[in-house]
């Protein structure tokens, strides 16, 4: 009995190794090393909004993102700055009908933040990194309204730019699947509420 539970924890303290190998030698999160991520989030905001119009005849979304490319250097093995790029357009199109006529009718809108960024790193191992990150930079956004129904002004527009100031702040993971690539998920608010994609570690 005793030796049949002797092979049974070697056999499971082996099998737990080799799912969740230990490097002494590299974190995921380690002091003096870049880390540059690319990722596409969801869900798109705007084009969200407009969906109260998809019955409508022609309706159309096209656009991009949200967008998110990030930065970032391990001042410490606790803590990181950097720099995040957040990226998003849109464009939501429908027709108007008016007796024997049609009419387009729309809503664009693009935004791009550049903000600083901090990250504070508390879960770190050989794969697996933890975070919390906050930023804060420029933000440029433009909202346009657009329409041909003839109301005394032909292809008549109205521009909305939004507040220049840039804000995100996010809880994150992120997977190595080797020394030098992973992947990550971050969720919080950063153009997107949800955003996911690859890592690198330089």
């Amino acid at each position: 009995m005793i030796k049949n539970f002797k092979k049974i924890a070697i056999l499971a303290t082996a099998t737990i190794l080799m799912i969740n190998p230990k490097n002494s030698d590299a974190q995921a999160f380690e002091e003096e090393k870049m880390y540059i991520s690319l990722g596409y989030g969801g869900p798109n905001l705007s084009a969200s909004l407009f969906k109260v119009y998809e019955s409508l005849v022609g309706y159309k979304v096209t656009g991009v993102g949200p967008i998110h490319a990030k930065f970032e250097y391990a001042v410490s093995d606790k803590i990181g700055i950097g720099a995040s790029l957040n990226f998003v357009n849109t464009n939501v199109q429908w027709d108007v009908i008016s007796g024997s006529e049609t009419y387009e009718q729309g809503y664009k809108y693009m935004a791009l933040a550049a903000n600083a960024r901090i990250n504070w790193h508390f879960v770190d191992n050989d794969k697996l990194d933890v975070y919390y990150g906050l930023g804060l930079g420029y933000n440029y956004s433009n909202s346009e309204f657009y329409t041909s129904v003839p109301n005394g002004l032909e292809d008549a527009t109205f521009s909305i730019s939004g507040i220049p100031i840039g804000f995100e702040t996010t809880f994150g993971v992120r997977y190595l699947f080797t020394d030098n690539i992973g992947i990550y998920a971050e969720f919080g608010w950063a153009k997107s509420v949800a955003q996911g994609g690859l890592i690198f570690k330089l």
